[in-house]
């Protein structure tokens, strides 16, 4: 299978060492603008490099893209790629507009393409298990919950250049960081349905927010407040913390580990009162090639593997992309008409 690297930044590299190394996979293109990275790039990987989408697809004969461009130029590769019947991994958010990624995926299903969106964190076994211990009941009825990101990504003022300080261009954090909070949100516990009390805050940035909060409601009752900062110093890497509390007791999860407290011993999940801790370690499954974290690895696999077979179910389609993408709109609406941009 021909597949061409779209962006050759962080994650286009990343993505490039993993596929690279999928036995039955053959990257015949990377693309990407920049002339120095691209004359670095050109010394180390083998496939042919190219400044220009249309002049790869005229040299080239892609069966699918991985694309790791700005959010803002995404419809238009995916719309070509669409046209030219490949199947595509495109990263989150996707698009910058819900309406967007939900006709594009209306049209890769009809085309009968495979699509996908990195979020990568639906590939991450201690999420897994999360969603399976919460859907068992190991905490009981989940009562309420927060999730948590931060980073470190934005911690000076001299942020005026760049696509990540234009919203339009997909910039700020909530499309940046709270995407993938929200979207676990929703992989755990359902899509919520509203939002409230949103608030964005600039910290250095400009024009685009640095710190994003908001409550999550979901359509069973269920809510739960979401914070997400890319100015906080004091940590080291980008981490998503969810804290649920339940009827029997408390569950706290990173992409790192979980932590489990029940009020009464269960003999159903073997665990005593008190404080259980379970590692990554514990929990990982073993993936042939290791990158930053199993996950960025079985993401990739899980595309190739549904091109190969489509009764492989979808865990992560531009259909989800758009929920997600909608609950952002709904943030942006909410910030907005409260005033709560400062």
């Amino acid at each position: 299978m021909n597949v061409a690297i779209v962006g050759a930044g962080r994650m286009g590299l990343t993505h490039y060492a993993i596929i690279n190394a999928h036995p039955d996979v053959r990257v015949c293109a990377v693309v990407e603008p920049s002339l120095p990275l691209r004359t670095v790039l050109g010394k180390h990987v083998e496939a042919p490099m190219f400044a220009d989408f249309t002049a790869m697809l005229k040299a080239c004969e892609p069966d699918a893209l991985l694309v790791s461009t700005p959010p803002a130029s995404h419809v238009a590769i995916l719309t070509e790629g669409l046209n030219r019947g490949l199947h595509a991994f495109v990263e989150k958010p996707c698009t910058t507009a819900a309406v967007d990624a939900r006709r594009l995926a209306e049209r890769y299903d009809t085309g009968g393409l495979i699509h996908q969106v990195g979020y990568v964190n639906r590939f991450n076994d201690v999420f897994h298990e999360c969603r399976r211990l919460v859907a068992g009941g190991i905490i009981g009825k989940v009562v309420r919950y927060k999730t948590e990101m931060l980073s470190r990504t934005v911690t000076s003022g001299n942020t005026s250049s760049g696509w990540r300080q234009t919203r339009q261009a997909g910039g700020g954090v909530t499309y940046e960081m709270a995407t993938h909070a929200i979207n676990l949100a929703a992989f755990i516990f359902g899509l919520p349905s509203r939002v409230g009390g949103s608030q964005l805050t600039k910290v250095f940035s400009t024009a685009v927010e640095d710190i994003v909060s908001t409550t999550l409601m979901h359509p069973s009752g269920l809510s739960g407040s979401l914070f997400v900062n890319w100015s906080d110093e004091s940590v080291r890497k980008p981490t998503n913390t969810v804290e649920l509390l339940g009827t029997e007791g408390k569950l706290i999860v990173n992409q790192h580990g979980l932590q489990i407290y029940r009020t009464h011993a269960s003999e159903a999940f073997r665990l005593a009162a008190g404080w259980t801790t379970k590692y990554i370690t514990e929990l990982a499954t073993p993936v042939p090639f290791y990158v930053r974290g199993n996950e960025y690895t079985r993401q990739l696999w899980h595309f190739i593997a549904r091109i190969r077979d489509r009764s492989v179910p979808s865990v992560c389609s531009m259909h989800d992309a758009a929920d997600t993408l909608a609950v952002i709109e709904q943030i942006f609406s909410d910030a907005s008409a409260s005033d709560d941009i400062t």
